[in-house]
C-alpha cells in the first residue's frame, strides 16, 4: 500500500449470526505515514473504540459502553 503512494485506509467488517440473532461489526482507520489508527468495535451488546501505534505496539482504550 504505502509504495503506490497511498496514506490511510478504513476497512469495515459486519457479520451476523442468525441462530442468535446477533450483529457484531467493527471499522478500523489507520493513517501510514504517522502509523496510528483507530478502532470501534460493536461486539454483543458493548461498543469499544482504541487508538494505536503500531511502532510501539501501544493501544490505548477511549471508551467501551453498553449499546
Amino acid at each position: 500500500i504505502e509504495k503506490d503512494g497511498v496514506e490511510s485506509y478504513q476497512i469495515s467488517v459486519e457479520y451476523s449470526f442468525q441462530y442468535v440473532q446477533l450483529t457484531n461489526y467493527y471499522s478500523d482507520y489507520y493513517v501510514l505515514v504517522e502509523r496510528r489508527g483507530r478502532f470501534d468495535a460493536h461486539q454483543a451488546g458493548n461498543c469499544a473504540s482504541y487508538v494505536f501505534r503500531t511502532q510501539t505496539n501501544v493501544a490505548w482504550e477511549i471508551s467501551e459502553r453498553t449499546c
